[in-house]
């Protein structure tokens, strides 16, 4: 399944990097968001995130 989440850009490079989930960016710019994973406010931007099966 594809989710939309909102990431900071440490924590989507961590699931990256972790090869447990594809993350791409959707094209959004990047601004102030709260993430999704961490639950800080940093800067990230929309990411569709599937899980590699």
């Amino acid at each position: 399944m594809k989710f939309k989440r909102k990431l900071c850009k440490p924590c989507a490079e961590a699931l990256k990097a972790a090869g447990t989930h594809t993350v791409v960016p959707v094209g959004d710019k990047v601004q102030k968001i709260d993430c999704f994973k961490c639950k800080r406010r940093r800067f990230g931007e929309t990411y569709t995130v599937e899980k590699i099966k």
